[in-house]
Order: structure tokens, then C-alpha cells, then sequence
């Protein structure tokens, strides 16, 4: 079956998940309705398009999407003591839009080979449609009540990258598992972004760090981007660390006065936005502000 002979390829390239999804219209849409309506997306308005939601209206050709994670987990993180800062999982590796995206470009063109013809594109954290539920439909996990994708084997701690095809493929049986009466996340986030299945992302560390412009207030040493409903996470206990992706030493609970030695080249982080931050968390630390 070609879509074997797809799966082998990805493995080969450096894929840990892989899944198949149909191109049938979102089952959120309701929910993204009262979303909008609601105005969550913040000052991501890109995010408020209903096509997003049919992913047929975005592409009449599709067939199918072959979805595609990538482990980046670190390993244990070292708890962080003293006046540090610390940065998101996600951030403190080599930027994964480049590395994914060469990735996805490698197994497309394994599929037109296995599959002459074929027309296509791929995307890596800019797809138009809802990432995390064709992950959900491609059998790569369910969505957790902190409003993640949940793999049992690798947890939360994976990228996505999609390939949307013109050729049909048979989708990926579903993974049901779920959060059970488990509701660690809710209860520890910081800013009560979190209800069960749904985010506010106007209160969300990670937004507020990584998207908002302007002044931002919020309680914690998070510098770029937040772990904390993970971190709690059991299906994030004791996973296996990343084969791709390394933590880069210096991004490790880096030192409030050590922020402006640091590079951020080749990785996610704004160092604007990082740079504003970290006067946030000096605040948060006791300490006098004017660093910058």
C-alpha cells in the first residue's frame, strides 16, 4: 500500500508520528464561531478566518493531508533556582520552522516519486486549517483538556508539519485515550487562561511573551513562551528525549544579567520581544528595573 511505503519514508526521514487525515470540514465549528465572536484571538487576527474551518474552500483540489510530528523534548530541565529567566522547550532549540520544513520537502518528494503526478504543498506551523485537529483526526493523539495534541508516546512536547495532497489516501484509524478526571493543567496555570478544552490566549503566558506588542504584566520567570500546563502534564512524565532537536545549553534557565551576552541566531526567539520581557521578570524577581 502507497500509504506505507509514504509512513516508511517519513520514518526514515526523521519523522516519530505520522497519520493521514480526510479533508472534511472542522467539527469546532461552533466552537470557533463563539471564539471569534468572543475576540480570543487577541492581536492574531489571521486566526479569525472561517476558511479555516473547510479546508476545501482553502484548497478545492485536496484529497488528503499527511501529518507528520516531530519529538523535540528535551529531557529533564533542571528546576530553575535563583534570579533566572526561563524559555519555553520549543524556543531553546534550533528553530523547527527550517528543520521541518526541509524535512516535509524530502518526504514530498519521496510521495511524487511513489506517487507520479501527484500535486501538493506543505506546511509547517502555517498551515491554514487546524493543525491539531487533522492530528487528532490523522491519529496522532487527542486534544487534552490544556487544548493540546496528546501523543501517548511522546506526550505534547511534538511539532506538526502538514502535506496537503490532490491524491486520496485512507485515513489514519483515531487515537482515543483523553485526560480522563485529570485536570493538573487548569489548576496550574498561572493566569487562569485555561478552562477545560478551551483557551483564552489574551491571558496565555506564551501570547503574552511571544505575540503581544506593548506592555504586558504577567506573574512567573517565563522570558519566551510557557511550559507550565505540560510540565504537569502526565503524559509528559518520563518521555524520550528528542533526536533532532537539542537544547541549546545557554537557553537552559539562562540568568537575568546574562540575557544581553546571549545569541538568539537560528532559533524562534524575538530577542525584542525577550529583551521586554525580561524587565517583567526582574519585576517579578525583586529586582530594580532599568537594565535595559
Amino acid at each position: 500500500m502507497v500509504e506505507e511505503k509514504i509512513k516508511n519514508k517519513a520514518k526514515e526521514i526523521g519523522f516519530d508520528l505520522f497519520g493521514i487525515a480526510s479533508c472534511e470540514p472542522s467539527f469546532y465549528l461552533d466552537y470557533f464561531r463563539k471564539w471569534i465572536e468572543e475576540k480570543r484571538y487577541g492581536e492574531m487576527r489571521y486566526l479569525a478566518d472561517e476558511r479555516r474551518a473547510y479546508p476545501l474552500e482553502v484548497f478545492p483540489w485536496a484529497k488528503s493531508v499527511v501529518v507528520l510530528g516531530v519529538n523535540y523534548n528535551p529531557g529533564e530541565i533542571p528546576p530553575p533556582e535563583g534570579k533566572v529567566g526561563r524559555i519555553a522547550r520549543y524556543a531553546m532549540v534550533e528553530d523547527y520552522h527550517r528543520v521541518i520544513k526541509s524535512m516535509l520537502k524530502r518526504l514530498f518528494e519521496e510521495i511524487k516519486s511513489l506517487v507520479p503526478g501527484v500535486h501538493g504543498k506543505f506546511f509547517v506551523d502555517s498551515s491554514p486549517f487546524f493543525e491539531k485537529e487533522l492530528g487528532m483526526r490523522a491519529g496522532l493523539g487527542w486534544i487534552g483538556k490544556n487544548t493540546l495534541l496528546i501523543n501517548p508516546r511522546f506526550g505534547s512536547y511534538f511539532f506538526l508539519g502538514e502535506i496537503v495532497l490532490d491524491y486520496p489516501l485512507s485515513p489514519t484509524p483515531k487515537e482515543f485515550k483523553g485526560c480522563g478526571d485529570c485536570d493538573l493543567c487548569i489548576q496550574a496555570c498561572p493566569t487562569g487562561a485555561l478552562s477545560p478544552y478551551s483557551l483564552d490566549p489574551r491571558k496565555c503566558i506564551a501570547y503574552l511573551t511571544t505575540v503581544k506588542k506593548g506592555k504586558v504584566e504577567y506573574p512567573g520567570n517565563f522570558l519566551y513562551g510557557c511550559d507550565i500546563c505540560q510540565e504537569v502534564c502526565p503524559w509528559n512524565k518520563g518521555r524520550e528525549k528528542s533526536k533532532i532537536f537539542k537544547p541549546i545549553e545557554e537557553l537552559i534557565n539562562p540568568g537575568v544579567e546574562d540575557i544581553m551576552k546571549i545569541s538568539f541566531k537560528d532559533t524562534v526567539i524575538r530577542r525584542s520581544l525577550l529583551l521586554r520581557n525580561l524587565e517583567v521578570v526582574r519585576r517579578n524577581h525583586g529586582m530594580v528595573e532599568g537594565l535595559l
